[in-house]
């Protein structure tokens, strides 16, 4: 018997972040990503999660060595993706006390030496007060938009906690945990 078989897509529905839930000592697959070094962040902070027992914990201090006073610190990941592989995902936020600072996932397509290309796409930030559990979802931006442009190799994955220009009076607190990042691999780039 012969069996042909032909599929215009072929969907991922696989987790492409490593240690997605915090749930590792240390980073697990995740980088530092900072502006500026006064900003705290604990990698494996108990008592705040969404699922397991840990998250990622980041706090505005409200101080900067910055003259311009940005601060910027959050936790990244780099995933291979080839030109037209649409991604999806987000994580769940949780924020406290949010004062002079902006949060959010973020992703910004990167060509074969890692350099960006044009400015990605983010989540809504939020920017001030205190709110519960809430996932910060990717599909926010429409397909096209989150479709992997010509010369993209790689997609670098952000959670942020951002001052721009008011850091020594920045003050908040957010947990970021259980991230996910799925990939649609589309026919001719699997």
């Amino acid at each position: 018997a012969i069996v042909i078989l032909f599929a215009s897509r072929v969907f991922s529905e696989a987790n492409f972040l490593k240690n997605e839930g915090f749930e590792l000592i240390g980073p697990g697959g995740w980088f530092d990503y900072d502006f500026g070094k006064e900003f705290e962040r604990e990698w494996r902070s108990p008592g705040q999660f969404h699922s397991g027992y840990y998250s990622l914990k980041l706090r505005a201090a409200g101080k900067t060595d910055d003259p311009n006073k940005w601060e910027m610190t959050g936790a990244k990941q780099i995933v291979r993706v080839r030109p037209g592989n649409i991604i999806d995902g987000g994580a769940w936020l949780k924020w406290q006390d949010l004062n002079n600072v902006e949060v959010y996932v973020e992703c910004k397509w990167l060509d074969e030496n890692k350099k960006e290309l044009g400015s990605g796409i983010g989540t809504v930030h939020k920017t001030s007060g205190s709110g519960d559990w809430q996932y910060q979802n990717l599909s926010m931006w429409n397909r096209g938009e989150r479709t992997a442009p010509a010369g993209a190799s790689y997609v670098d994955f952000r959670l942020n906690i951002l001052s721009a220009g008011k850091a020594d009076i920045a003050s908040g607190t957010v947990w970021w945990d259980d991230a996910q990042l799925t990939i649609t691999k589309s026919e001719g780039n699997i």
